[in-house]
């Protein structure tokens, strides 16, 4: 037993044939497909050479039978194949808390999240592997997780935070706010300040000082001055200058501070995720009652805070102002800035692949942040939701993606997975398989035969659409033999070629195509009403008619009283 060579690989190929039903680069494309998928195969193999003509007449055999007839319905086999699987799963949705690892989306909820195409699914989340490091140190990987990947923000660090009035330094602090003046700038030193204590642990997971906290605060803020003190003492000090708004300012301000950082009720999220996933394709009618709905939920927003602050105006006052405005706005402004990691990265979770190598698994996806990070191997970095590998990677890349997700979820044919795939990905963007995709490719009457019949119809009725009726549905509503099986088939008369027979107006002799019988009564009757036709409907209307064809059968049809006044018709 051997390994083929190059020249038995080249004749082993030359079974595969150019389809010359289809465009020539299609042709090409899948040509060379089919090659180096079967040369693909065929590599590693070990056979002897006695058998090589064998294996030669094998492929051919199977080659020609995995050809699709012309007119097969390839979509409704690959439709009922993914959905007998879809219709035999059980709900495969299992809780990985327990075990340390990323609880994603699976079985049906997956697959329909899929095929919808939801631009906010459930659980986001990125996979990865660490660049120019030992990816099987779990220690190191962690490390690097917690100090680029992993988002924290000045809320996450700190222990507590007190509110201060004219505070009273110790003799310490007062050294030390001498020595800070001359070695590093001069700070004012005004009657409000807030005091703010961080957790050694926290700050030494994201490998950040108290003196690149200050100079983050600093750097985001005009009004405030921020004091680091030494290691050791894990605090800073933020002074907060005089110049602040009015009263109703801080109201109005803090009103929105506290409007943006409640946390809203679960049946709130479910109702903003249920509207978030239904908004990739939208009517006229949708649109409109979006705006509505948006101009509403603004003036309840305006409603709330005039009430608040009709409720609250004798509270804030000259005298307390500066309270309300550190408490309500400063502060809140201050515990959101980002100390290191990525937005909507929330956890981080570590598994190890079958060659003893560590990747990471993340709740929340970014995945544009995440491939700028240097130490990240953008090689192997996908996020789940397809409309973020859309908007960064573009449609091929999305394509194969789809199809990877599905191979994961269901087990049938590949041939059946990547025809869904690709009617997805067909228009160079992502359509879901639902009404909202349908708006962009089918007819009227497709449309109404799936979902939204009255709608549709007045929808086109307003804007004078148009269907070809190429479709299946669109056909069978009409009574249409279909462009499929046999109906994609046409007869083309060749135009070239002349009859046999021509009939001229003076020369119609019926003699020459009928032999009648004896025993027919009715021969001379069929023949003057034979003629009569032939002269109405073709001889009287043209001078010379070539190419007419008389159906013997026909005529032998009508003599016999068995004849079909539409066929006689010429």
């Amino acid at each position: 037993m051997r390994k083929l060579t190059e020249e038995e690989f080249e004749d082993i190929c030359s079974v595969i044939e150019l389809d010359g039903t289809t465009p020539f680069d299609v042709a090409i494309s899948v040509y060379e497909h089919t090659v180096e998928e079967l040369k693909k195969q065929l590599n590693d193999i070990k056979i002897y050479p006695e058998n090589i003509k064998l294996l030669k007449e094998k492929i051919k055999k199977q080659y020609f039978y995995s050809k699709a007839q012309p007119g097969e319905m390839i979509g409704c086999i690959a439709a009922s194949s993914i959905g007998e699987q879809n219709t035999q799963a059980s709900l495969n949705s299992f809780h990985s808390a327990g075990i340390m690892k990323a609880n994603l989306t699976d079985g049906i909820s997956r697959l329909d999240e899929l095929i919808s195409a939801n631009k906010k699914i459930k659980t986001p989340s990125c996979t990865f592997y660490f660049n120019n490091i030992s990816n099987t140190e779990l220690y190191q990987v962690k490390r690097l997780s917690n100090m680029y990947i992993l988002y924290h923000d000045i809320m996450a660090c700190i222990d507590k935070y007190n509110i201060h009035y004219q505070y009273k330094f110790t003799d310490y602090e007062l050294k030390y706010l001498n020595f800070y003046k001359k070695f590093y700038k001069s700070v004012e030193i005004t009657d409000w300040s807030v005091r703010m204590y961080f957790e050694k642990t926290k700050l030494y997971n994201i490998n950040k000082t108290i003196e690149e906290i200050c100079k983050i605060i600093n750097n985001n803020f005009t009004n405030l001055h921020c004091i680091f003190y030494p290691e050791n003492k894990l605090y800073i000090d933020i002074f907060i200058s005089n110049n602040i708004p009015n009263p109703s300012e801080i109201m109005k301000k803090g009103y929105s501070y506290n409007i943006e950082y409640e946390e809203k009720s679960d049946k709130n999220k479910m109702k903003k995720e249920k509207e978030h996933s239904e908004m990739n394709y939208e009517d006229y009618d949708d649109i409109e009652d979006e705006t509505h709905i948006e101009n509403k939920d603004e003036e309840e927003e305006n409603n709330k805070y005039e009430e608040e602050n009709n409720k609250y105006e004798d509270l804030v006052n000259d005298d307390n102002k500066m309270y309300f405005y550190i408490k309500d706005v400063v502060i809140p402004s201050i515990l959101v800035l980002q100390l290191s990691g990525i937005k909507e990265i929330k956890e981080c979770y570590f598994s190890e692949d079958t060659k003893g190598k560590w990747f990471v698994q993340t709740k929340g996806s970014n995945l544009r942040e995440l491939l700028n990070v240097d130490i990240i191997d953008y090689k192997t970095s996908i996020s789940n939701n397809m409309n973020e590998v859309f908007s960064i990677l573009g449609i091929e890349a999305t394509k194969q993606f789809i199809t990877d997700e599905f191979y994961k979820i269901i087990n049938v044919s590949k041939r059946h997975l990547q025809m869904l795939v690709s009617a997805m990905t067909f228009y160079g963007i992502i359509s879901p398989v639902s009404r909202y995709g349908m708006n962009q490719t089918s007819g009227i009457l497709t449309k109404i035969s799936f979902e939204q019949p009255f709608d549709n119809l007045v929808n086109s009725a307003c804007l004078g659409t148009i269907d070809n009726i190429k479709g299946v549905s669109s056909s069978i509503c009409i009574g249409k033999l279909g462009r499929f099986g046999t109906g994609m088939i046409d007869v083309i008369e060749d135009k070239t070629k002349k009859s046999d027979i021509v009939i001229e107006k003076n020369d119609i002799n019926i003699e020459n195509y009928i032999k009648p019988k004896p025993e027919n009564k009715n021969i001379e009757k069929s023949k003057k009403l034979i003629v009569k036709t032939i002269k109405t409907n073709v001889v009287e209307k043209n001078n010379v008619m070539s190419s007419l064809e008389i159906n013997k059968n026909i005529i032998k049809k009508y003599i016999n009283n068995s004849y079909n006044e539409n066929e006689l018709i010429v």
